[in-house]
């Protein structure tokens, strides 16, 4: 007999255990900030629906926001960390030329602007959503380390979008 998962396991991997649901969000908030596709009510419905999932609330009500502020962070990493280790992103011309490790980290670094720059599109920070900002910066950091932190601060200066809530990034 299989045990059950727990209520964030559950909101995280879904009821097969075989996705991430955190870093769908993460990427699907990566690729707004890209294409810039999505408009403030769209950006800020799929934040909302989100957020809504009754597995995530369920989740949310038996352990607390904490530890889904650590999950969405831990996803974050996971994201950064794949950034590090995967050859088609870190290499260019066709995987011919291996970036250096300061370049690595500045694309990461604009990769996660483009992130909290939807978020600020969204125009919808509020409550518990105030705090993806901050976790995208978090998941930035605990894969890069706390001296990446100036190249992630340039990135989201040089974003004007990003830049506008610069101070619900840091603390």
């Amino acid at each position: 007999m299989s045990e059950l998962p727990s209520p964030m396991d559950a909101a995280r991997r879904g009821p097969k255990g075989n996705i991430d649901r955190f870093l769908a969000f993460w990427l699907n908030m990566l690729v707004e900030g890209k294409q810039h596709s999505g408009g403030p009510a769209h950006l800020r419905r799929t934040i909302e629906k989100f957020l809504s999932e009754p597995t995530l609330v369920a989740a949310r009500e038996s352990v607390g926001d904490a530890v889904l502020a650590s999950e969405l962070r831990d996803a974050a990493e996971t994201y950064f960390n794949t950034c590090r280790s995967d050859t088609g992103y870190t290499t260019t011309l066709f995987r011919t030329r291996k970036l250096e490790p300061d370049q690595v980290t500045a694309k990461a670094a604009k990769d996660a602007a483009c992130m909290i720059a939807a978020l600020a599109r969204s125009n919808s920070l509020t409550g518990f959503a105030e705090r993806l900002p901050s976790l995208v910066a978090r998941g930035f950091t605990a894969s890069f380390g706390e001296e990446s932190e100036p190249t992630l601060r340039l990135a989201v200066g040089k974003d004007p979008v990003a830049s506008r809530i610069a101070p619900l990034i840091w603390d």
